[in-house]
């Protein structure tokens, strides 16, 4: 109802009053100013008020048409950039339905898409139409982001990650070993393994003994299981060389030399160990003695009475 019609109805209204009250004026003018106010109220709250916004519906065809689309997309790509640094990824890597779809900024993980549609529905029928836009673009339009691969690791640091500890050595040697001929290897490394066992034995009673391995982890096993690998390699493709020989009667004896190596280590990292259980037992013969309580050489007299 416009402001027009509103005073023509007032007018009129004013009319009827003036001659049912017989001509009195003031009273029917009161009357007349308030519902003037009231009906100019009534309009201006209904002028003001905004029309709700709908919500876009999507078709199942609309949907069908994306979902075919983002199937074929995720088959060679990791994303799908919406705009900007806005992006859509499955989650895992793997697509199956837009229920799957999150929603990036960067490389922050913002929601899943149902997650968005329920905080920004504005945002998120942009999203859409623009999927929709996406689907029926030419393939050759299309943006292509490809996978990233995987940084290829070099042997250094396959090394490194696969073998930390005796029983990673000692599988890897074993594996190498059952694929290798030579029998005077094939000892040495039975023999490798054997030292490497008994470090392991002593690493778990003298959790500290583990920080006089540091050359043993880092260098010197590395080193060797890429030996192994090498002539493992080598034995398989180039038997026939002259140099293998050579090569192969120098392994047998940097394999002696590793065991060498080996049985030192296996004493020397329970030195500190030996030192001070022999310290003990000579602190308390000291003590026993000074108090009495033994002979100055009991042995001495347990040697004659067997030698009697």
């Amino acid at each position: 109802m416009n402001k027009t019609e509103n005073d023509n109805k007032l007018l009129i209204l004013f009319i009827i009053l003036t001659v049912i009250s017989g001509g009195g004026f003031f009273p029917v003018l009161f009357i007349y100013v308030l519902f003037k106010y009231v009906l100019n109220a009534d309009s201006k709250k209904t002028t003001n008020t905004k029309p709700q916004k709908t919500e876009r519906f999507y078709t199942q065809k609309e949907k069908e048409e994306i979902n075919q689309c983002l199937k074929e997309h995720f088959k060679t790509n990791d994303r799908l950039i919406i705009t900007g640094d806005i992006s859509l990824r499955p989650q895992k890597g793997r697509y199956t339905n837009l229920r799957d779809l999150y929603v990036y900024q960067g490389e922050d993980c913002i929601s899943a898409l149902d997650e968005f549609k329920r905080k920004y529905n504005d945002m998120y029928e942009q999203v859409m139409d623009l999927m929709i836009q996406y689907a029926n673009l030419p393939k050759s339009e299309k943006i292509v982001v490809q996978k990233e691969e995987p940084v290829k690791e070099t042997k250094e640091e396959q090394t490194k990650i696969e073998y930390t500890n005796c029983s990673d050595y000692i599988d890897r040697i074993n594996a190498l070993n059952t694929e290798i001929e030579q029998e005077e290897i094939t000892n040495g490394l039975y023999q490798v393994c054997a030292y490497l066992k008994q470090i392991e034995m002593i690493e778990q009673n003298f959790p500290k003994s583990h920080d006089k391995l540091t050359k043993v982890y880092q260098y010197y096993l590395p080193i060797l299981v890429g030996i192994l690998e090498d002539y493992k390699q080598l034995s398989g493709s180039a038997k026939s060389h002259e140099e293998f020989q050579q090569a192969e009667d120098k392994l047998i004896k940097t394999i002696i030399l590793i065991n060498e190596a080996l049985k030192t280590i296996t004493t020397t990292i329970c030195q500190e160990e030996f030192m001070s259980l022999n310290a003990n037992m000579s602190t308390l013969e000291m003590l026993l003695r000074k108090d009495g309580l033994i002979d100055e050489n009991p042995f001495a007299k347990e040697v004659s009475t067997n030698g009697k």
